[in-house]
């Protein structure tokens, strides 16, 4: 399975960021980007639960001091593959449903 991760960073480290991440295994690219969000990351992995416990927390332990937040295609209410320590970690939660 191949995601595309958006990455806002703190102000000044989106060079960093890439090359940190770029070097991380199931990062296929990582790229700076004008405007938000800074960093446009291609990731493959076996399958969603993957995708959300390991690569994506590469990506967050890897530059835990510069990234402001991650954003990927992983659905909100799909609690397997975005389980809610995932959400923690980012200071976020869940939309209520309806």
């Amino acid at each position: 399975m191949k995601a595309y991760v958006l990455i806002n960073v703190r102000s000044g480290k989106s060079r960093d960021v890439v090359q940190a991440i770029g070097k991380l295994q199931g990062v296929k690219s990582a790229n700076a980007c004008w405007g938000r969000p800074d960093v446009f990351v291609l990731v493959e992995a076996a399958n969603e639960k993957a995708l959300a416990e390991s690569v994506l927390d590469r990506i967050q332990q890897a530059n835990p001091d510069t990234l402001a937040g991650i954003f990927g295609n992983v659905a909100w209410g799909n609690k397997e593959s975005l389980p809610e320590h995932a959400l923690k970690t980012q200071g976020l939660q869940r939309p209520r449903q309806r």
